[in-house]
């Protein structure tokens, strides 16, 4: 289908018809076969089975992406590596998000012990909170556990550099750069750390 689509499009470039037609083709290919690698990521997707159960489980997991600071706390996604519950401990490969206090702050990552319930992510009336961050491979959720760092230096290097970077940066602009820059800057970081994501270059 993708091929198709792309022959279309160079064989047909003069002719609009044929050019509408061949894009309309190949993202729809592509909106396909990225639905079906969301469904293959939940399939496949150990820790889902654990949701909301109300058991306090332990997950061992590596912060696979800057955290997200907000005013009062802190999202942190975790590459989980180890599940241990009462009966078993899973050697699993899944991404949760984890709500965590302000302070103390983590750093990308840390090798992290963390305690407490998984639960399925939300759905708020009028914004499908769990469809947002099904698009990233997250299907469990864990909010206020308790967290021990026991590593750390396990992220990418290509990561980590683009991460202090980015700090760098915004210290020293901070007194001259005005909001809409900044916000601008923002986006470019957010936009290269996603590239290197899908190109397999992160943890």
């Amino acid at each position: 289908g993708i091929i198709l689509g792309i022959l279309l499009i160079s064989v047909f470039w003069l002719r609009k018809k044929a050019l509408i037609i061949g894009l309309c083709l190949l993202f729809l290919v592509l909106g396909v076969w990225r639905h079906q690698a969301a469904e293959t990521q939940i399939t496949n997707s150990r820790l889902r089975f654990f949701n909301d159960g109300g058991e306090t489980i332990t997950l061992i997991g590596i912060i696979s992406e800057e955290p997200d600071v907000r005013s009062n706390s802190i999202k942190l996604t975790v590459r989980g590596k180890q599940l241990i519950t009462r009966e078993k401990n899973i050697a699993i490969s899944n991404k949760v998000l984890v709500t965590v206090s302000r302070y103390p702050e983590y750093q990308y990552g840390d090798r992290l012990k963390i305690k407490g319930r998984l639960a399925s992510p939300p759905v708020f009336e009028g914004f499908n909170y769990r469809d947002y961050l099904k698009k990233d491979g997250i299907f469990s959720v864990i909010s206020w556990p308790e967290i021990e760092v026991i590593g750390g230096n396990e992220g990418n290097g290509v990561m980590k550099t683009l991460f202090s970077f980015k700090d760098r940066f915004k210290e020293t602009t901070r007194s001259f750069i005005s909001p809409p820059q900044e916000e601008f800057w923002k986006r470019l970081f957010l936009g290269m750390s996603r590239m290197f994501r899908r190109n397999g270059k992160t943890n």
